[in-house]
């Protein structure tokens, strides 16, 4: 595999860090995070809340199903 890396800025993630610091502050290591959340809270709040119904409707399922026998 053949990589070209002079297309790459950064010769690694402390170089990167530094260069980022040096011309934004450390407010630049923050930038991208209000998009992030927007992303990331409701996706949980959904993950969640359907792992948990789900989990209740099995419980009930199981209840009424050893009720049965």
């Amino acid at each position: 595999m053949n990589i070209n890396f002079h297309l790459y800025p950064y010769s690694g993630t402390v170089c990167m860090l530094r260069d980022i610091v040096s011309a934004e502050g450390v407010r630049g290591l923050y930038r991208g995070l209000p998009g992030i959340w927007m992303k990331d809270i409701p996706g949980s709040f959904i993950y969640f809340g359907s792992y948990e119904l789900a989990k209740a409707a099995y419980k009930q399922f199981k209840n009424t199903e050893v009720l049965r026998k």
